[in-house]
């Protein structure tokens, strides 16, 4: 939960459990009991971790934000979540340090409520993926959902990680911006060209806000792919 608009969110219930997932997608969904939140509560999310003693590649997103359920309320209409994107067919600027752009995506508003201020706590990161280009530059993207009233802005930084011999992940190259996030959704891209020694077995890439309100700024991961080979020689960064 999060009390006036303020910059933690705390937990006020767990739930554990354990899971066998083939390869594709596995659903896994549950409810909490019912809990009566302090007047002052501007809005809950909720946050699934895998907890594996893998603790590198323990992703942990979270859901977006939502104004606190009543007990004996009418049930809500769930927002929908994004959707993965394919990877771009169009051809892709060979450069380790282009200059993302923002695109405005329509969106469903959820919050009624108007902070007093804006805050990089209503900002949420619900996808964020990692696609090889035709050429073999590796293309990235990350969905920015404002569920405040008002325009956020933060600076940002992605981190394109590679894993070797499937061991830990590290980061080998970087881009950072900063972009202004109005209300709903806001897609932003970029590419990298990265040439994967022999023993690469994995990329992906980290998204991270960088606002000076830490405790709220999210690092979603995309998911694992296959090294991509470029065409061309990447240049030296």
């Amino acid at each position: 939960q999060q009390r006036n608009y303020s910059d933690n969110f705390t937990t006020v219930d767990t739930q554990t459990g354990n899971g066998v997932f083939p390869p594709g997608d596995t659903h896994v969904s549950g409810d909490f009991a019912p809990h009566t939140f302090p007047a002052d509560t501007t809005f809950i999310r909720v946050q699934f971790q895998l907890t594996s003693n893998e603790v590198e590649c323990n992703p942990d997103p979270y859901s977006p934000l939502i104004e606190p359920c009543v007990v004996g309320a009418p049930t809500r209409t769930p927002r929908a979540t994004a959707t993965r994107t394919p990877a771009r067919t169009a051809t892709a600027t060979r450069t380790p340090a282009r200059t993302a752009t923002a695109t405005r995506t329509p969106g469903q508003a959820t919050a009624t409520r108007t902070p007093v201020t804006c805050s990089v706590c209503n900002v949420y990161v619900p996808d964020v993926n990692i696609a090889c280009n035709p050429d073999g530059t590796v293309h990235w993207t990350a969905m920015i959902r404002n569920n405040a009233s008002c325009t956020v802005s933060s600076p940002w930084k992605v981190e394109l990680q590679v894993q070797k011999n499937y061991g830990r992940f590290t980061t080998v190259l970087t881009q950072t911006g900063s972009g202004v996030f109005p209300p709903d959704d806001t897609l932003i891209d970029g590419d990298f060209c990265y040439a994967a020694p022999a023993n690469a077995t994995n990329l992906r890439v980290r998204f991270t806000l960088t606002s000076s309100e830490r405790a709220c700024n999210p690092d979603p991961t995309s998911q694992m792919i296959a090294p991509c080979v470029p065409d061309d020689p990447c240049p030296v960064p």
